[in-house]
C-alpha cells in the first residue's frame, strides 16, 4: 500500500516537473526560435558564418517574435551566399513565433529580404567580393518597425572611403542612410558622388564648425555654426570641388527657413568667437552656446558677449559651458541666462566651479519671473560639501544637492544657521537632516 502510495507521488513530481518544463518552454517561445534558428545556420553554414545576430521577444506566454539575419565572413562564395540568403528566408520555426527574416550581410553589404533596392545591394556585394574589398561602413537592413528602410550607416570618413571604392565598382544603388561625425543625409545615385566631397568637407571644416551636411548625388549642402562671412570660405570650396560637386553652404541647418533664423545669429556670434578664452560659439534653437574652458575667463566672455554693441535675436538666450577636468559629456558645468533675465549670477557661478567638493554646477536665470535655479552634482559627501557653501550661497535662496546615493540628494534654503526643517525634498530621516544642517553651520 505503502509503495503504492509512494509510486503515484513519485510519478505526479515526474509529471509535474515536465509540465513545468513544458510552460517555461512555451512562455520563452521567442528564445526557442532564436536557438532554433542559430543551430540550423551553423549547421548548414558554419564554416562561413561570422556572426548570427538573430534577436527574439516573448511577446506573452507561448508566444514569441523572431527576427533571423547571418552575418557572413567576406570571402563567401556568391553561391553560398544566395544559399544562406534563402535559408533565411524560408527558415520555419518550430516554435511559436511571428518569424521575421531580415537578411544576410558580408563585406560591409546587407542583402535584405524587404528592401527594394536588393538586387542592387546582392550586385555590390559581389563586386566587394571579386576585389577582396569590404565597405568601411555599411550597407544595412532597416530596424523591426521598418524592415523595407534598408540604407547606408557609417561616419562621413567611412562614406568618403566607400565611395572611391563603389565609384571603381560600379552600382545602381541609390542612396538612403544617414552619416555620423558630422550628421549627415544622403541621398541621389551613388556613383554620381564625387571624390572631392570629402577634401570639400575638410575645407570648410578648417574653417568653421560643422552642423550637419546632406549628400545628393552631384551635390552637396553643409550648414555650418552661424556667421556673419562665408564669402572667403566659399571660395576655397569652389576651387577644390571643381565643376562635378555643386556646393552650398548654409547658416546654422540644413533647412532653408531655419537657415535664415539662424544667420541672424551671426553677429553675436562673431562677437563671440572673438573673445580670449572662447573655444567654440555655437547656436542651438534660441541659444547662443559659448565653450570656455577656463572658468576665469568666463566673467570677461559674459560681459563682452552682453555688453557688446551688436544685433542680437529677440528672445535668444545665452549658454556658457565650463568643460569638466575629465573632459566626460555630462561632467561640464553649465550657465543659462534666458532672455531679459537680469544675469546678477555669473560671479556665483565661477566662484561655484572652481569648488573641490562639487563635481558639476547647474545655473539657470529666467527671464519670465526673474528667478534663478542652482543644482549642484556633489563630488564626495553632502557632509563635506555644505560647509563650502554656506557664506556663498546668497540667503533665502533654494538650492538642489545631488550626491551619488539615491539618499543623498536634497533641496535646501541657505541660511546663517539651518535646522533640520530647511532641508527638505529628501529621503534623509530627521536626524540625517540635522546632522547636515550641523555640518552647513559649521562652515563660513
Amino acid at each position: 500500500m505503502r509503495g503504492g502510495r509512494a509510486g503515484r507521488w513519485l510519478r505526479g513530481i515526474v509529471a509535474g516537473a515536465g509540465a513545468l518544463a513544458l510552460v517555461a518552454c512555451q512562455l520563452n517561445a521567442g528564445t526557442k526560435g532564436e536557438e532554433e534558428f542559430t543551430e540550423h545556420i551553423r549547421a548548414a553554414f558554419g564554416a562561413h558564418v561570422s556572426e548570427i545576430p538573430v534577436r527574439s521577444s516573448n511577446d506573452m506566454p507561448g508566444a514569441g517574435s523572431l527576427w533571423g539575419e547571418v552575418v557572413l565572413r567576406p570571402d563567401t562564395p556568391a553561391d553560398v551566399f544566395a544559399e544562406v540568403l534563402d535559408a533565411v528566408e524560408t527558415f520555419e520555426p518550430t516554435a511559436r513565433v511571428s518569424y521575421h527574416p531580415v537578411g544576410v550581410r558580408a563585406n560591409g553589404v546587407s542583402v535584405c529580404v524587404d528592401d527594394p533596392q536588393r538586387a542592387r545591394a546582392q550586385a555590390l556585394r559581389d563586386g566587394l567580393l571579386a576585389r577582396s574589398a569590404s565597405l568601411q561602413g555599411g550597407w544595412v537592413c532597416g530596424p523591426r518597425n521598418a524592415p523595407s528602410a534598408a540604407g547606408y550607416r557609417g561616419t562621413f570618413g567611412a562614406f568618403v572611403a566607400d565611395t572611391e571604392l563603389v565609384r571603381s565598382i560600379g552600382s545602381d544603388l541609390e542612396l538612403v542612410g544617414g552619416l555620423t561625425r558630422p550628421e549627415g543625409h544622403l541621398s541621389g545615385r551613388w556613383v554620381e558622388v564625387p571624390t572631392t566631397v570629402g577634401p570639400v568637407v575638410e575645407t570648410v571644416r578648417s574653417r568653421h564648425d560643422l552642423v550637419a551636411l546632406a549628400i545628393d548625388g552631384p551635390s552637396l549642402r553643409i550648414a555650418v555654426d552661424p556667421t556673419t562671412d562665408l564669402s572667403g570660405t566659399e571660395a576655397a570650396v569652389a576651387t577644390v570641388a571643381g565643376e562635378g560637386l555643386r556646393v552650398e553652404l548654409a547658416q546654422g541647418a540644413l533647412s532653408p527657413d531655419a537657415a535664415q533664423r539662424y544667420a541672424a545669429f551671426g553677429p553675436i556670434a562673431d562677437l563671440a568667437r572673438a573673445q580670449p578664452g572662447v573655444e567654440r560659439a555655437a547656436v542651438r534653437s534660441v541659444h547662443l552656446e559659448l565653450t570656455v574652458p577656463a572658468v576665469a575667463d568666463v566673467v570677461e566672455v559674459y560681459r563682452a558677449v552682453t555688453e557688446g554693441v551688436v544685433d542680437r535675436p529677440d528672445g535668444s538666450s545665452l549658454v556658457i559651458i565650463v568643460p569638466g577636468a575629465d573632459g566626460r559629456s555630462g561632467s561640464e558645468s553649465i550657465y543659462t541666462r534666458h532672455a531679459s533675465a537680469r544675469g546678477e549670477n555669473v560671479e556665483l557661478f565661477t566662484e561655484l566651479v572652481p569648488n573641490r567638493e562639487i563635481a558639476r554646477v547647474r545655473l539657470t536665470e529666467d527671464s519670465d519671473v526673474q528667478q534663478w535655479w542652482l543644482q549642484l552634482q556633489v563630488a564626495t559627501s553632502l557632509e563635506q560639501t555644505l560647509p563650502t557653501l554656506r557664506g556663498v550661497i546668497p540667503e533665502g535662496r533654494a538650492v538642489n544637492l545631488f550626491g551619488a546615493g539615491p539618499d543623498s540628494s536634497i533641496t535646501l534654503t541657505a541660511r546663517d544657521r539651518l535646522t533640520a526643517e530647511d532641508i527638505t525634498r529628501s529621503r534623509l530621516d530627521v536626524s540625517a537632516r540635522q546632522r547636515l544642517a550641523e555640518a552647513w553651520n559649521a562652515g563660513g
